[in-house]
C-alpha cells in the first residue's frame, strides 16, 4: 500500500514524450542542413514542453544526447546532431566480379 502517496513522476511522464522522440522531433522540425546544435534542440524542446520538463532538463538533455550518439540513434557532426537516416551514407565496398 502506498499510504495515499501519489507518485508525481509517473504522472509527469505521461505529459511529455521520451527524450529520443523530443530530440528527433526537434531535429526534423528545425530542418537544418548541417544538423541542429544542442542549443537549438534545447530551445525548441523548452518552447514546446515548458510546463512538463524537470528542473534538471539541461543536464539531462546533454546526457541523453551523448547516450544516443553512443548507441547510434543520433549522429554527431562537429557540434551538431543529425538523425542517422539524414546523415551521409557510408560508402559500400565494391562487389567483386569474377
Amino acid at each position: 500500500m502506498t499510504n495515499g502517496v501519489i507518485h508525481s513522476k509517473a504522472s509527469k511522464s505521461l505529459k511529455r514524450p521520451p527524450y529520443l522522440e523530443m530530440i528527433s522531433n526537434a531535429i526534423l522540425t528545425l530542418k537544418e542542413r548541417n544538423g541542429s546544435s544542442h542549443y537549438a534542440i534545447r530551445k525548441f524542446i523548452q518552447d514546446k514542453y515548458k510546463d512538463h520538463l524537470p528542473a534538471n532538463f539541461k543536464k539531462m538533455l546533454l546526457i541523453h544526447l551523448k547516450k544516443f550518439v553512443a548507441s547510434d540513434k543520433l549522429v554527431k557532426v562537429k557540434a551538431s546532431y543529425k538523425l542517422p537516416s539524414a546523415a551521409k551514407p557510408k560508402s559500400k565496398p565494391a562487389a567483386e566480379t569474377e
